[in-house]
């Protein structure tokens, strides 16, 4: 017990429910806290890589800021941006092209009601 209770209180275990299980049964627990310890690793690995990229583009506009300027928003922020308007661009042409298609219909049935018009119009002028 001296090494499975501590093991499982690290791995999320809630006390009570310890005492109901075998070592076995603390595997899938074990498996979560794994991965998310590795998530974790590779969260702060990213934000090290990230870090590193800000002060390499800051000393490259030290040196010279015009070939190099800073950048002024951050890479997620520049980036979640982007998206947002190809998204927004995405939507607008969709919208463009439905009315499109109302507008041709639209102006089909006018001009089919014009010829059945004029052809009423015709057809009372012979009588």
């Amino acid at each position: 017990m001296s090494v499975w209770l501590p093991m499982a209180t690290r791995y999320g275990v809630p006390y009570a429910a310890f005492w109901d299980m075998n070592p076995k049964r603390l595997k899938p627990w074990q498996d979560s806290f794994n991965d998310k310890v590795e998530a974790d690793a590779m969260m702060v690995d990213y934000s090290a890589w990230l870090g590193g990229m800000y002060v390499l583009l800051a000393i490259g506009a030290a040196i010279d800021g015009r070939k190099s300027p800073y950048p002024q928003k951050a890479f997620m922020l520049a980036e979640k941006e982007r998206k947002a308007i190809e998204e927004q661009e995405h939507r607008d042409e969709m919208a463009a092209a439905r009315f499109m298609n109302w507008a041709m219909e639209f102006n089909k049935r006018f001009a089919q009601q014009e010829e059945n018009q004029d052809n009423a119009e015709s057809i009372s002028k012979h009588t």
